[in-house]
């Protein structure tokens, strides 16, 4: 893939997370518990942006919001002639309040970890990762096949017959875009789905 100037954000080797997850009270490892004074956090996202805080999200351990719309404000900031391919895969994921309200916050927090787990696999070739915001998750696309991995990855997540299931939307950036008007529309691409 050619220069571009978003965030890179992986893991290096295997998701920390098991690949199944048989019920709500489930508890795979995470990279960092909020609860746990005594622990330092490990394993976070990199990214190839100077900017970058260093900060992930403690449930999901994805990249924050924050870090989601300084990426896409540099990249939708391109000064050349033609706006570099730029697709959002956005996911639901289902039946995190019916977790919640059931099983505690806890197992909220451990489902929804499982779906950032899922999307971590699904969407190797994505240049971020980042929870969006509640129980939205996304990821990231550039380049000419952008849209063809986003593709991949939102079948690949569709087609997982384990818990959590999610609902996926897809989006590309348009020529006078904003980072708003993008989360904007991917919301409303999830929505839709």
């Amino acid at each position: 893939m050619g220069e571009h100037r978003l965030c890179k954000a992986g893991v290096e080797g295997s998701s920390p997370f098991v690949s199944t997850f048989s019920s709500p009270l489930y508890n795979p490892p995470k990279r960092y518990n909020p609860l746990r004074t005594n622990q330092v956090p490990t394993d976070t996202m990199t990214t190839k942006s100077s900017s970058h805080s260093g900060v992930s999200d403690y449930v999901t351990g994805l990249q924050t919001r924050s870090e989601l719309e300084a990426c896409l404000r540099l990249q939708l900031d391109h000064k050349g002639s033609q706006l570099p391919a730029i697709v959002a895969l956005g996911i639901d994921v289902i039946g995190l309040k019916q977790v919640n309200d059931t099983h505690g916050f806890l197992a909220g927090d451990k489902y929804l970890a499982a779906a950032a787990a899922k999307l971590v696999d699904a969407t190797a070739q994505s240049q971020l990762q980042s929870r969006l915001g509640g129980d939205e998750l996304t990821a990231i696309f550039l380049g000419s096949q952008a849209f063809e991995h986003a593709t991949a990855a939102k079948e690949k997540l569709l087609a997982c017959s384990e818990p959590p299931k999610v609902r996926c939307g897809i989006v590309a950036a348009v020529a006078n875009d904003t980072t708003a008007l993008l989360i904007e529309r991917l919301y409303i691409a999830i929505r839709k789905a």
